[in-house]
């Protein structure tokens, strides 16, 4: 199979995981704490995922500036929901901040490179999702954790960054000595966004449920 087309199969079916995912949350209208920042995230991936699609039609390959739009709105959107559901303390919201501002000032001064802004989000949202699952084990207070919308969703975070991880920090590597299969290995980003979709609306569904 043409690599072009793979990577736009493996991109369609990516979107239509999103548009799950932001569907269901449509329809069951889940409130829980930290609701509000993923369902930005789901919007503006899906709305990210589209664009991607009509450039790659329109021009062979995807614009570099959408997906450094969309990082950056993902890193904003989960340290808002990791701000919620670990109750961060005042002085963390000038950390926050500051984070952003270093990674606004890294894309700055190098807006054609993605792999920076992903490795960066791939190290901090494996560490929050670490320890909000710490923070579930010294709790103890949840006999059914699959059960609750929170657990999946920090699920699909840490599944999605830990297995994009190596993924990023590989990528070079990859693109030098294994040329003709990259595009099909880097279509384990968009196998690994399908699986945080599914995670994404099982939570949203499991919010209605209960």
């Amino acid at each position: 199979m043409d690599p072009r087309i793979f990577q736009t199969t493996a991109i369609v079916l990516s979107n239509l995981s999103t548009l799950l995912a932001v569907l269901i949350f449509s329809w069951y209208r889940p409130h829980f704490t930290g609701s509000k920042p993923i369902k930005f995230l789901i919007i503006i991936s899906l709305l990210s995922d589209s664009l991607n699609i009509l450039f790659g039609l329109l021009l062979g390959q995807p614009k570099p500036s959408i997906g450094i739009v969309y990082r950056y709105a993902e890193l904003t959107c989960l340290l808002w929901f990791y701000k919620d559901i670990l109750n961060f303390r005042p002085g963390t919201k000038n950390s926050i901040i500051a984070l952003l501002a270093i990674v606004a000032g890294v894309y700055w001064f190098d807006s054609n490179e993605l792999i920076s802004i992903r490795l960066t989000n791939n190290i901090v949202f494996i560490l929050f999702s670490l320890v909000f699952f710490i923070k579930i084990l010294k709790a103890l207070e949840i006999e059914r954790i699959d059960r609750h919308s929170l657990f999946w969703i920090n699920n699909a975070v840490f599944v999605y960054f830990t297995g994009t991880f190596f993924l990023f920090l590989l990528r070079g590597y990859l693109i030098n000595h294994h040329y003709e299969e990259y595009p099909y290995i880097w279509t384990v980003n968009n196998l690994l966004g399908i699986v945080k979709n599914f995670m994404f609306a099982y939570a949203f569904w499991l919010c209605k449920k209960g």
